[in-house]
């Protein structure tokens, strides 16, 4: 009744056997089918539960195996097209770096001088050896250098690339290693202003164009003018005057931020000489609080300050070494003591990171401080855990009303046991004195009727049909202390409400029952025998009529209403805490993607792995870990608030967790496998045609027309969290619940094709997206095999669930140090140190019987944690020491090739040496080997590839051979001029910047569209 979906039968919870249902005589060999003793079991495979252990762990680890290797394939295949495209496809970030840390006063030639003669490719590459990420070493000379040995290493000598740029001096590059240097300068909040402006003109021009089109139809014929036309054009000249408003107050603003010309400056000294010298005090003060002001978050205007800075090497070797050489210049104590050769100017210490690229950099956030953008992404956190807390909550108050229902039902095995042999008055009641079988069925005779109870409830007849109620055998009447006056309760006139206190058959014979068979003396309310006969009319009324009709033909059983009643408020609060997971994450996505403009990052990419992992990490435990924390018990009865919502009943993986809190989990992995779907399935075929349908007889200008069948913008952050939600809640629960893997098939073949036909009908794609998040899922997906397999052992050790092979416990106590053990119980089987062990090990595990400690000794729990730990340190000692793993593997594999090549080339040398004449082969030339080739910046563009490789000529691009080396090169196909005025001829090498499939080439800030219209404001006011 817990578990309405019924998704509990596909777990290992639905293992074992039930309690409830061994008690039931009915059920239990011979009458029924199931071996009560569980020594067998009966499955198509196998009778011993045992075997079928084994079957559920090593399938397990099959598939476990089978998704290990789906990540090395994956991570191969990725890796593989990670570097297959950055090789084809070059872009200005191959080649540029991002410097912080830069003094204000820091010119463009002091920044250029300083990484041009660090990296200068003329000179033998130096390195420091790091130890223990603070600590640097003595500089020496490489000996095995990663460089890839490319034999083209020249000099800048082409400055076309900055041709139209303003902001930087192109002559000073010539004959150096740096193609670009852009300073990026304090603005003070200007280019957010302007660009806020800026959008606010694009409304203006299409509200302008807009009741242009309109009076043009008006004078054309106004006889046939429409009244809501003319409603339209007066509507849109009041919005055009509200948008020039909030225009004018923009502009104030940036007038306001702009630094005073000097002509302004002069007309105002001139103008406040007649002041007085308090009036100047106010005012500088006044300046100067605004200036703290300013500078506390984001830096005030300055346009000759230094904020950062974008280096753009000539030559990939000489990025390669400079972010070698800065490897860990994030980090803070690296950076405090980095080398002074390194330092700039050697005083001031560098921060250099890999930089974006330039249509992705953020120019108006560059200027925020790091402590202005830490505040922002406090206020970012706290209200993302508000909205988990308001979950948990909501969770919480579900698993209460779960509780509140539990606390109506009777205690465990009273139906199908303890009743009987009340009315029976002994406990073998299932059988008569002919030994056969006595069927215990509670009925309600709706032609018997009772009187009110003492609160005027209504009572009903409920009671056994084969009417046996025995008297008590006054010769065994004994009491215990608990109990000393135990109640029988045999009246049949029963009401929800009724509280009677009554006793259970041990109660009345203690001796008998409790001291000598150790049977429980429990206490019950008379109200439970109508729980006891609604709860089976219910199993089988949903038996026959379904889960809906079910509970429907159980209201018109008019003693089992508030029985109906409760159990649907209970079931409605389960999948409504299900289904507020799914509301809180649709929530959490979108506050996340808002919150993320007021967090101000650098990039484009920055704040799109920013968005995906938090979501992410948000989604994960929105689904998965607080609803595990929520009904774990923690022994916090007592903590005031933490009692409410941290006040489960589970210390384990028991067989009551399954239909409660992993069907929460399921119907949340079901809903989140179909609603988003849904939603595109809506969106595309039903919202989207009915607003193309109804919106484009309105519209009016093309711009608007254009935008209507554009459509949203794909955004690639919402749906790799939901992939990744997916897959680790999937991981972490389907050793328990294997339901999930199908949940989670659905789901993936959802996404993948949904996300197919929305690109191409739905989305469109206004963002080049990076491999960033790419490699993040590369990085975070290995751990989810780890999470999968610790589960998986501390699911499968419960041994009323699973029947498992206990190891030598005598060894294992005395491999792990505990002989003494065994010594002190030397007769002592393998169960009876199994309690011993338990006993001693709840003096350090806090979970006592349930704990981890005590199932490890299960040989098929031992091999889930065995291949835990050696896939969770693998990955540990991979993140750690990943990179000098690999450098020592290489190294292993050339000795080991060496060593094994070594008789063959011995015998080559043998036959290979002179004779008394010349050898044929001496006269022959010998062979070229091929070289590498790489790119340069500035360069003609030039390229080695394999003999495989097929250039796209229909782009230029040609491969010839020279000397055994495949080149390739690109060529102009037809006459072309530059937008900064270069003119290329057709047949015309192209220099490999011209290569690039980049909207932006350049890092000078005039070069990017959104920010041209202030630096050319500011141009013209400061000529």
């Amino acid at each position: 009744m817990a578990d309405p979906l019924q998704l509990a039968y596909s777990s290992i919870g639905n293992g074992g056997v039930n309690p409830d249902t061994a008690a039931t005589a009915r059920s239990c060999l011979p009458l029924g089918d199931i071996d009560c003793t569980w020594e067998t079991v009966d499955t198509p495979l196998t009778s011993n539960p045992k075997t079928v252990t084994w079957i559920v762990t090593l399938t397990d680890v099959l598939y476990s195996f089978f998704f290990m290797c789906f990540l090395l394939f994956y991570s191969y295949r990725a890796t593989k097209a990670i570097k297959e495209h950055q090789n084809k496809h070059l872009t200005p970030a191959r080649y540029a770096v991002m410097v912080r840390g830069l003094p204000k006063d820091a010119t463009e030639k002091q920044i250029l001088d300083h990484f041009n003669n660090l990296y200068d490719l003329h000179k033998d590459e130096e390195y420091r050896k790091l130890w223990f990420g603070c600590c640097w070493g003595r500089r020496h000379k490489v000996k095995r250098s990663r460089s890839e040995k490319a034999v083209n290493r020249n000099l800048v000598s082409n400055v076309d690339h900055l041709e139209e740029s303003a902001t930087i001096n192109k002559d000073l590059y010539l004959n150096t290693w740096i193609a670009e240097v852009s300073v990026a300068h304090p603005t003070g909040g200007l280019l957010r202003t302007y660009l806020s402006s800026k959008h606010l003109g694009d409304k203006k021009e299409e509200v302008e164009a807009l009741i242009q089109t309109l009076e043009a139809e008006k004078s054309l014929a106004p006889m046939d003018f429409n009244a809501a036309d003319e409603k339209l054009i007066h509507s849109s000249r009041k919005k055009l005057d509200k948008i020039q408003t909030r225009l004018e107050k923009t502009q104030r603003r940036i007038k306001d931020i702009l630094p005073e010309s000097a002509d302004t400056i002069d007309k105002k000294m001139n103008g406040n000489k007649t002041k007085t010298s308090t009036s100047k005090d106010k005012l500088a003060a006044a300046a100067k609080a605004a200036k703290i002001a300013a500078t506390n978050t984001q830096q005030g205007f300055n346009w000759e300050a230094c904020e950062c800075a974008f280096v753009v090497f000539n030559n990939l070797e000489s990025r390669r070494r400079c972010l070698l050489d800065y490897r860990q210049s994030t980090r803070w104590l690296a950076r405090n003591w980095q080398p002074e050769e390194l330092q700039f100017r050697g005083e001031f210490p560098l921060i250099v990171t890999r930089a974006p690229e330039p249509s992705n950099i953020l120019w108006e956030n560059l200027e925020v401080t790091n402590r202005g953008r830490f505040y922002r992404q406090l206020v970012t956190n706290l209200v993302t855990i508000a909205l988990l807390v308001t979950s948990c909550a909501i969770i919480s108050a579900a698993k209460t009303t779960q509780d509140q229902f539990a606390s109506k039902t009777p205690p465990e095995g009273l139906c199908d046991r303890a009743l009987p042999a009340v009315y029976y008055a002994d406990t073998s009641f299932s059988y008569n004195a002919q030994e056969k079988p006595i069927l215990w069925s509670l009925a309600w005779d709706a032609n018997q009727t009772c009187t009110p109870g003492t609160s005027g409830d209504n009572r009903y007849h409920i009671a056994y049909t084969n009417g046996i109620l025995n008297e008590f055998d006054s010769s065994r009447f004994s009491y215990g202390t608990i109990y000393p006056n135990p109640n029988r309760c045999v009246d049949p006139c029963i009401s929800e409400s009724s509280t009677e206190v009554c006793n259970t058959l041990p109660c009345f014979y203690y001796q008998d029952l409790v001291m000598v068979e150790g049977r429980a003396c429990q206490a019950y309310d008379a109200s439970h025998v109508l729980y006891c006969f609604c709860s089976t009319q219910l199993a089988t009324s949903l038996k026959n009529h379904g889960f809906v009709n079910g509970a429907r033909k159980l209201w018109d059983v008019l003693p089992c209403r508030g029985f109906t009643k409760d159990y649907l408020v209970k079931n409605a609060f389960t999948l409504l805490a299900a289904g507020i997971v799914v509301i809180v994450n649709f929530v959490l996505n979108n506050f996340l993607r808002m919150f993320a403009v007021f967090e101000r990052h650098t990039s484009e990419s920055t704040r799109t792995i920013r968005v995906a992992v938090r979501m992410f990490g948000a989604q994960f435990l929105n689904t998965a870990l607080i609803v595990i924390i929520v009904n774990a018990s923690f022994g916090l009865s007592s903590v005031p608030v933490a009692k409410e919502l941290l006040g489960g009943k589970y210390r384990d993986f028991e067989r009551g967790w399954y239909p409660t809190v992993g069907m929460g989990i399921a119907t949340t992995m079901l809903l989140n496998a179909f609603l988003p779907q849904f939603t595109l399935f809506m969106q595309m075929y039903v919202v989207s045609p009915i607003r193309h349908w109804y919106k484009r007889r309105s519209i009016r200008t093309q711009a608007k027309m254009d935008k209507l069948y554009a459509g949203p913008t794909f955004d690639i952050s919402l749906r790799y969290p939901m992939v990744l939600n997916s897959v680790f809640v999937t991981m972490v629960f389907c050793g328990g619940s294997p339901v999930l893997l199908f949940i989670a098939a659905v789901a993936a073949a959802g996404v993948y094709w949904f996300d197919k036909l929305s690109i191409l009908y739905l989305y469109s794609i206004k963002t080049t997206y990076d491999e960033i998040l790419g490699e993040v899922t590369l990085e975070v997906l290995p751990w989810t095999l780890a999470l999968h397999l610790g589960f998986s052992a501390w699911m499968y050790g419960n041994a009323e669930l699973l029947k498992g092979t206990m190891l030598d416990l005598p060894w294992l106590l005395k491999s792990v140090g505990l002989s003494s053990v065994v010594k002190d119980h030397p007769d002592a089987t393998s169960d009876e140190l199994y309690y011993i062990l338990t006993e001693n090990l709840e003096k350090y595990d806090v979970l006592g019987p349930n704990g981890f400690l005590v199932k490890i000794v299960y040989s098929h729990v031992m091999l889930m944690t065995v291949l835990c730990c050696i896939v969770s340190i693998g990955l540990l000692l991979y993140t750690i020491f990943g990179t000098i793993v690999f450098v020592v593997l290489g190294q292993m594999w050339a000795v080991i090739k060496h060593a094994l090549l070594f008789p063959i080339e011995q015998i080559q040398s043998l036959f290979s040496k002179e004779d008394d004449g010349p050898k044929e082969t001496d006269t022959l030339e010998e062979e070229t080997l091929p070289v590498t080739l790489l790119p340069e910046f500035t360069e003609p563009f030039l390229m080695s590839v394999s003999r495989k490789h097929r250039p796209d000529e229909g782009l230029g691009f040609q491969r010839i051979k020279v000397d055994n080396t495949y080149e390739l090169t690109c060529v102009w196909p037809e006459d072309m001029v530059h937008e900064n005025g270069v003119e290329r001829e057709a047949g015309e090498r192209k220099l490999t910047w011209e290569v690039m499939q980049a909207p932006v080439k350049s890092y000078a800030i005039e070069a990017n569209e959104n920010e041209q219209g202030i630096w050319n404001m500011f141009r013209n006011q400061y000529p």
